[in-house]
């Protein structure tokens, strides 16, 4: 017997939680890069969701793209 699951949609306000808004979390986000450089990162930096789309999701025929929660951190030695 094969069980289904099924995703929960999110309440219509989620964007607008607290955390979730890209402009209100900008100083955070330098904060994780400055702390990864810190501890011996040589490469550390934020990937927007502006950028992944540019890169990976522009000219997609379905239009798929990224929200703006779904953006990365990239550390390196």
């Amino acid at each position: 017997m094969t069980a289904s699951r099924r995703l929960a949609a999110p309440d219509g306000g989620w964007r607008h939680r607290e955390g979730m808004d890209p402009r209100a979390t900008a100083r955070y986000r330098a904060g994780i890069v400055a702390r990864a450089r810190a501890a011996g990162f040589t490469d550390a930096r934020h990937v927007s969701a502006a950028t992944l789309n540019r890169l990976y999701f522009a000219g997609r025929p379905d239009g798929l793209r990224t929200s703006n929660v779904e953006e990365l951190f990239v550390a390196t030695t």
